[in-house]
């Protein structure tokens, strides 16, 4: 075997790759205001106004707990673990509904759904939920809390609730965090009053979470060799508990629910380093986007617009978990497959069971999503896209 096969490359999806060396002196420096500066920076950049909480998960527990006359919330079976575990730990019953291209099917919604109802409208990938429909389901007396996880801007943005993330493998990161956007002002108000009530992560855990990208920064370099040998270092790193920041805990992907947390400073300022550089962020993830959809045309899913800035580019392959494997063996490391089952990631557990989402279940085992994030050049784009497209003609 040889070392480009042995230790993959560069080409990871690497934890925070929006950061830089500039984030060192960051992580050090902690001013007391660093949380409202978040906050500040935040509301300007995506023109509403936000609350910073520990995650994008303790953002929907938030707006459910705040919200008033919710009885159950529609959710999408093709999302992360980290949502059913928000909403049972608000105390809500989950119904769960099938996906039309990536997101949540609202014509079932809206067919379905009764006044007092919540629904999380995800926007996987970046992809965007028609705002059309988010209102249709609004003036229908539901609740909408939009998801924006996977994307960071507020364009046409029409729910009750938007909830942004900030956790290491977003568009903007802080390393974990969240962002809460709700249109009520008295809702606003009580969950200003709910954040002062919950603890930030422990200074050990944020320490693992800032050690883990420092330590991506340290191995990412430039040349090719050394680009292959410090991706080995790299995973062997990752691999000891100190440098290892999880992103769901045991008891999380066991479908336990979560424990809702406030932003801890550190990570505030971090992320607010990171808000700074949005714009060339967002500009690069849709220059990347169009190579692959110049040099992956027959993969690319038609429900996925153009000019669209994305978290990861999802190509529709076939068998995605062979593919997957077809392009790590040819030197290219794209990192844990995302969405290979309707609940992220495969194996965790939630009220979820086989059936209830055939197209959401057809589509996590057809998917293969390739890196988009300001750390991966135009031509590794196209190399990864070359890679895929010889990984495909294999499989055949």
């Amino acid at each position: 075997m040889t070392l480009r096969k042995l230790v993959g490359s560069r080409l990871a999806h690497v934890p925070s790759a929006d950061w830089d060396l500039a984030h060192v002196g960051a992580a050090v420096s902690t001013p007391a205001h660093a949380v409202r500066a978040l906050e500040a920076a935040a509301s300007t950049v995506l023109g509403v106004e936000c609350q910073a909480v520990g995650s994008a998960r303790t953002a929907i527990w938030a707006a459910l707990t705040t919200a008033t006359d919710i009885r159950r919330v529609w959710v999408p079976g093709y999302t992360c673990v980290a949502v059913p575990n928000a909403v049972a730990a608000a105390g809500f019953e989950i119904r769960w509904v099938d996906v039309d291209g990536p997101n949540l099917d609202m014509g079932v919604v809206l067919s379905e759904g009764r006044p007092g109802d919540a629904v999380l409208a995800q926007h996987t990938y970046g992809v965007p939920v028609d705002p059309d429909a988010i209102d249709a389901a609004r003036q229908q007396g539901l609740y909408v809390i939009e998801d924006r996880a996977h994307r960071f801007d507020a364009a046409e943005a029409a729910g009750d609730a938007v909830v942004f993330s900030l956790e290491h493998s977003k568009v903007v990161s802080g390393g974990q965090g969240g962002l809460l956007h709700v249109a009520g002002a008295d809702q606003a108000a009580a969950i200003v009053r709910l954040i002062g009530t919950l603890p930030q992560d422990a200074a050990a855990g944020v320490r693992r979470i800032v050690l883990t990208s420092m330590g991506q920064l340290l191995f990412d370099w430039h040349a090719p060799v050394a680009d292959r040998a410090g991706a080995a270092i790299r995973r062997a790193l990752l691999r000891l508990p100190a440098l290892s920041a999880e992103g769901q805990t045991a008891d999380e992907l066991a479908g336990e629910g979560i424990v809702p947390r406030s932003l801890h400073p550190r990570l505030a300022r971090l992320a607010e380093r990171a808000i700074r550089r949005v714009d060339a962020n967002l500009a690069h993830r849709r220059r990347i986007a169009a190579i692959y959809r110049e040099r992956l045309p027959a993969l690319t899913p038609s429900w996925l617009p153009h000019d669209t800035p994305l978290v990861r580019y999802p190509l529709q392959v076939g068998d995605g978990d062979d593919v997957w494997r077809r392009v790590r063996r040819a030197g290219i490391d794209l990192g844990p497959r995302w969405f290979a089952a309707p609940v992220h990631p495969a194996g965790s557990r939630s009220s979820y069971v086989d059936g209830l989402a055939p197209r959401a279940e057809a589509l996590s085992r057809a998917v293969l999503t390739l890196p988009t994030h300001l750390r991966v050049s135009e031509g590794e784009a196209a190399r990864i896209a070359d890679a895929v497209t010889a990984a495909t003609r294999r499989a055949a």
